[in-house]
């Protein structure tokens, strides 16, 4: 059974993207975006994106009709990389128009990637295996900027498309009981 942490953002769009240190060209396309990927931050500081944000990013671009930014100056981009088989797609700022669109883009990219691996080697013994996990973290705004949801997943990569269906549930009735 997976579980999904709700909560109120601590970070408004507005205020990482002050924080970003950025070009006034990457601020205005930001600002019209209805999905940001951003970096992780840590003590106030602004660090890095998990390895593979590039990937995820660019599969997003090229699979939606929505305006698919990413928070940082070309120059300054990097990633961390940690070893372990979890997929961390780091967090996500989405209007409430794209909730839909980002849930069925998560879902939709990690089964193409787990279907994408071959089969583990037959000299690895199946007690060793474990299976894939994927993290990630989506804020929501509505429509007038005053409603901030942050939704954080962590656990089996297999129960994400149930997850991110959950995730845009229970939006909708945040937004009725507001």
């Amino acid at each position: 059974m997976y579980r999904v942490e709700v909560m109120e953002s601590a970070h408004p769009m507005d205020d990482i993207i002050s924080r970003a240190n950025l070009e006034p060209t990457i601020m205005e396309h930001l600002t019209r975006a209805s999905i940001v990927f951003v970096p992780s931050i840590c003590d106030g500081n602004i660090l890095a994106f998990p390895s593979g944000t590039n990937e995820f990013f660019q599969y997003c671009r090229t699979h939606s009709d929505c305006d698919v930014e990413i928070c940082c100056n070309d120059a300054d981009y990097c990633e961390m990389e940690l070893c372990s088989f979890q997929i961390r797609l780091g967090k996500l700022y989405v209007k409430d128009i794209a909730v839909g669109v980002i849930s069925g883009l998560i879902s939709s990219y990690i089964f193409a990637l787990l279907t994408s691996h071959e089969a583990p080697s037959t000299l690895v013994e199946q007690e060793y295996l474990t299976k894939p996990t994927v993290s990630f973290s989506i804020v929501v705004s509505d429509t007038t900027n005053s409603l901030h949801k942050e939704f954080k997943y962590e656990g089996p990569a297999e129960d994400v498309k149930e997850v991110t269906d959950n995730i845009i549930s229970m939006w909708n009735e945040g937004k009725v009981q507001k």
